[in-house]
């Protein structure tokens, strides 16, 4: 009888550290390693307005298809990105005077940078952040309780992940704007305080902010860091309001530009404010989920500026489908063109003043 008890006991110990082991296995099971993607396996459709002759910049936008496993490392997004790249530069539409727009959110994934395939086939990203979180609990668990947010799980995620998303987005678009030789309005990504030194971003110890950066033919930062002045109801729960006059201006050729994200395309604030500077021309990141009936009209019923153009990305991942479409408007014309499922939209527009 005493073996017998002593023996069930020990089953029942063993029976319990065989399910913890299960069970921490699967929660903290990275997967495997996710292989470099293949050139992407779709229809682009190019389309190209405006007279060369007579222009004094010309803007390339590109909706672009992008999933999960293009984020697992920094070779992977730039790969990724390089293939978009290479065929607006063999339709010849790569000079000095170029500037390329990129989709809002296109860096935000590469929070999840550096991870296994279980981050990335992931069915939500509450369930892609138990592995990414168990590698690197120490910060999450810092920022989870220094900081308050709305939702402190989501926050401190972000600031926890900030530096290694930062670091591979600035080496990705410097790379990328040097080896084309031209400006590139690199998109969005959400991350603490961002700003500029010299020669690159940074990011500081403070609130989160949705934010763009811009990156000329010299690989490096230009002007400052373009924070959303309003970000969208979803946004709103992480990321922190900016003021219109925080948003820098540019100039390329004589082309007076200003970058807004988003929404911010139909903020009175920011139109006011960048009215007054004089802008020749609106260049603005999008991001739209599916269905969202703002992709149609991303600058409202009618552009304020002499030229406004706008991209935002397709594509399917932890549990969210959204929609891409490059857009521009100038006095004569506004024209929207949306991507399907496997479709990819480059699109030039020649602008003048």
């Amino acid at each position: 009888m005493i073996v017998t008890a002593v023996l069930k006991r020990h089953l029942k110990k063993t029976i319990t550290i065989a399910a913890l082991l299960g069970a921490v296995t699967y929660l903290y099971w990275p997967g495997f390693s996710v292989k470099l993607p293949e050139a992407p396996n779709n229809t682009v459709t190019f389309e190209n307005h405006g007279n060369s002759d007579s222009a004094s910049i010309n803007v390339v936008s590109i909706a672009p298809v992008m999933q999960p496993e293009d984020y697992a490392t920094g070779r992977h997004f730039k790969a990724k990105l390089n293939d978009y790249f290479d065929a607006a530069k063999e339709k010849g539409w790569f000079n000095d005077n170029t500037i390329v727009v990129l989709p809002a959110h296109i860096g935000t994934p590469l929070l999840a940078t550096g991870h296994k395939s279980r981050v990335y086939s992931a069915a939500s990203i509450k369930s892609a952040m138990i592995p990414l979180l168990a590698y690197n609990l120490p910060a999450f668990l810092k920022n989870y309780y220094v900081f308050d947010a709305e939702d402190p799980l989501i926050a401190a995620t972000i600031r926890a992940q900030t530096k290694n998303a930062a670091d591979t987005y600035q080496i990705a678009f410097s790379a990328i704007a040097q080896n084309y030789g031209v400006t590139i309005v690199a998109g969005s990504m959400l991350m603490m305080t961002p700003g500029i030194y010299p020669d690159g971003i940074t990011y500081g110890h403070g609130p989160i902010f949705h934010a763009s950066f811009v990156f000329g033919p010299d690989g490096k930062p230009q002007g400052d860091a373009i924070r959303q002045a309003t970000p969208n109801a979803a946004e709103q729960h992480v990321a922190k309001k900016s003021l219109a006059e925080f948003i820098p201006t540019f100039s390329l050729n004589g082309i007076k530009y200003a970058v807004v994200i988003g929404s911010d395309t139909l903020d009175e604030s920011v139109n006011t404010y960048l009215k007054s500077q004089n802008i020749d021309l609106l260049l603005s990141p999008q991001f739209h989920i599916a269905g969202d009936t703002a992709v149609n009209s991303p600058f409202g019923n009618s552009s304020l500026y002499p030229w406004a153009v706008s991209s935002s990305m397709n594509g399917k991942g932890w549990g969210i489908s959204v929609s891409g479409s490059t857009a521009f408007a100038n006095s004569n014309e506004y024209s929207v063109s949306q991507t399907s499922d496997n479709n990819i939209i480059i699109q030039n527009i020649w602008i003048t003043k």
